[in-house]
């Protein structure tokens, strides 16, 4: 009776573990943007800034063509739903990719790279551009 109870507490801890929710803080390169994103499980939640601005973002982690991407979306003026694709970091720098609609297209707007903050990273405007700026309701 006890073996099994150990092996449940095991298998209960490990799932304990690997469901820990964990923080992705991203600067864009080149660009004045940052995210401040959570993941928990699937769920990814935050905040777009950098720029003088703060999005709300939420999505989900995904697999497209057997590649994980994680998937935020936000909007500045609601004329346009930005869709960012981020891949996992390697040696604290990945890729991402945005993608546009404005309700009646999908059309990829912009890509680079990124490399991750340390949590608490506070970024202020640092003069570069905001990528979303040409996509914006005038």
């Amino acid at each position: 009776m006890f073996k099994k109870f150990a092996i449940a507490a095991v298998v209960f801890l490990t799932f304990l573990a690997t469901a820990q929710a964990s923080t992705f803080n991203v600067s864009l390169d080149g660009f004045c943007n940052t995210f401040a994103l959570t993941f928990n499980g699937f769920e990814i939640y935050g905040n777009r800034s950098g720029c003088n601005d703060n999005e709300i973002d939420g999505g989900a982690s995904v697999h497209i063509n057997g590649v994980l991407y994680r998937l935020s979306a936000d909007t500045n003026d609601g004329s346009t739903l930005f869709n960012w694709y981020f891949t996992p970091a390697v040696k604290n720098h990945g890729n991402w990719y945005l993608y546009g609609s404005n309700g009646s297209g999908y059309t990829e707007l912009n890509s680079g790279t990124y490399t991750k903050m340390k949590a608490g990273t506070i970024v202020r405007y640092n003069g570069k551009k905001d990528v979303t700026a040409n996509f914006r309701k005038h």
